[in-house]
């Protein structure tokens, strides 16, 4: 090996020796100003009331009812798609009502998990999904007055949801 390839390698080792030392020490910096930040802040899980009373009521969400369809429209399924679809629809229209005439919010979460709530206990009519699915109604309640939504909203929520399904189970059967 030439001189100068001997003294270029050594260089190469020494400089990537250098690196990694001074790798090392600021990890070691960045580590225990990382430790320090957590004893100040004491981090602890947030399992708070609030928060999953707000998981709970995410079954409600828009995107929940569209999974649900979805699911629905897997196979040869379309009444229930059409089902969850116009109850969607009609609760879409009490609200536009609700909100510009009544001048009432109805708690729309609760009134879109009711829908789910009743196309999928028929969509699967089955004994032990229906009481699974009437627990998670039962804690969805519980989280809307723990939020403390006004009684107005969660009953007119509730109300609009049970017709909507209503109207829409029953044209649907009718026609």
């Amino acid at each position: 090996m030439k001189k100068e390839n001997k003294i270029s390698f050594w260089l190469c080792k020494e400089l990537w020796i250098k690196t990694q030392g001074i790798l090392n020490s600021l990890q070691a910096e960045k580590s225990e100003f990382f430790i320090s930040e957590l004893k100040q802040k004491e981090l602890k899980p947030n399992f708070s009331g609030s928060e999953i009373s707000r998981d709970l009521l995410a079954i409600g969400s828009i995107p929940m009812f569209i999974i649900v369809a979805s699911r629905a429209a897997i196979g040869d399924h379309t009444p229930y798609v059409k089902e969850i679809l116009l109850a969607g629809l009609f609760l879409f229209i009490f609200f536009i009502f609700s909100i510009s005439i009544l001048k009432i919010k109805p708690q729309n979460h609760l009134a879109r998990t009711i829908i789910i709530y009743i196309f999928t206990i028929l969509f699967y009519n089955n004994k032990n999904f229906t009481f699974f699915a009437s627990f998670l109604l039962f804690l969805v309640f519980i989280s809307v007055f723990y939020l403390k939504y006004s009684k107005k909203s969660i009953f007119t929520g509730a109300i609009y949801g049970l017709i909507s399904s209503a109207l829409s189970f029953y044209i649907l059967k009718i026609f």
